[in-house]
């Protein structure tokens, strides 16, 4: 299938700019450790596009770090085309160990909300100067408990909770600020926006289609975020 995105932007031409979720990490709970599914959204619907990809996706990336790939790879980023942007789940992160220790410190994220803004909004520029039409997807609702207990393994549970206001709520509501603002981001700089987020929260369970690790959609998840986009990008080109 071959089809293009208004304006003449093509999507037989991507590239993709985000972290582990758009490079397709999942967690093994029974080898306990992360690896590359095949079956990840990207590989997905490229397929049904025959799309061309260039995934320069990093795991653990924050804005900073696509930022700077993309200043690396800009020479061999020279087709017109589109590109899926997906970044938010490490910039909002802490330095758990650091929290642990010292928890009524004022701690600092990996990049706080106002840079994260900005960051994203030059790399969305960027790429529009070059001609590529930015989609910006949203952040999956991580499992806040799970996420919990996977990142405080070997650390002080009591003192993270006190950083925490007592709960891993705080987690969701902290994880949904940096979400909220990829809408602010997609109206100021005129790019696409698709938010996969809803299609988890559509469902009774959302928990079923993410990892153990409550941050990584799994192999259903992807499945899920696949068809989501599928369909908008279908939509998009009638």
């Amino acid at each position: 299938m071959q089809a293009s995105l208004g304006n003449n932007y093509s999507l037989t031409n991507w590239y993709v700019f985000g972290d582990s979720l758009s490079r397709g990490i999942v967690y093994n709970s029974e080898k306990m450790r992360y690896e590359l599914s095949e079956t990840n959204f990207i590989n997905l619907i490229s397929k049904k596009f025959n799309a061309q990809v260039n995934n320069y996706s990093s795991f653990g990336a924050t804005i900073k770090k696509g930022l700077q790939i993309f200043q690396r790879r800009k020479k061999d980023i020279d087709q017109p085309g589109i590109a899926f942007l997906e970044f938010g789940g490490n910039d909002c992160d802490f330095m758990w160990p650091e929290v642990a220790e010292s928890p009524t410190l004022n701690h600092q994220p990996n990049v706080n909300l106002d840079l994260f803004y900005e960051l994203y909004q030059e790399l969305i520029l960027r790429l529009q100067d070059k001609n590529i039409k930015p989609i910006i997807l949203s952040l999956p609702p991580l499992v806040a408990d799970r996420y919990f207990q996977n990142f405080s393994k070997d650390l002080d549970k009591e003192n993270l909770l006190l950083f925490l206001g007592g709960s891993t709520k705080r987690i969701y509501q902290w994880h949904e600020s940096y979400n909220s603002v990829l809408t602010d981001l997609a109206i100021g700089t005129n790019a696409e926006y698709i938010d996969i987020r809803r299609v988890f929260l559509e469902k009774l369970n959302p928990e079923k289609y993410m990892c153990a690790d409550g941050i990584h959609p799994n192999r259903k998840g992807h499945q899920l975020i696949a068809k989501f986009l599928a369909e908008k990008l279908d939509h998009n080109n009638q």
